[in-house]
């Protein structure tokens, strides 16, 4: 829905494990990063500030969920390197 660095290297569709039967409502539709449906259309990622959040496990979704969590140990560093200066929703990591 919103590009951000956690899903760089993405291609087209990507497929994550779900679980569970619930998810979360967001109020504010700028947070929401990623959709997924599953018969209907729910928020399966979220980003505000420098909380990022998901609603699948990615340790369980093979090579998707490899790429997102290198990802995600990447915007970390880009984080705390930064001196807690965040990058905006929709900006990625150049390279």
């Amino acid at each position: 829905k919103q590009p951000h660095m956690l899903f760089d290297g993405a291609e087209g569709s990507q497929r994550f494990y779900f679980v569970h039967s619930y998810h979360m409502c967001c109020r504010d539709s700028t947070t929401v990063l990623a959709e997924t449906d599953y018969g209907y259309r729910f928020t399966a990622a979220v980003c505000r500030d420098n909380i990022v959040g998901v609603q699948f496990h990615p340790e369980k979704s093979h090579r998707y969920g490899l790429n997102l969590l290198a990802n995600y140990l990447r915007y970390c560093e880009h984080v705390s390197s930064e001196s807690h200066t965040l990058p905006p929703i929709g900006a990625r990591k150049a390279g």
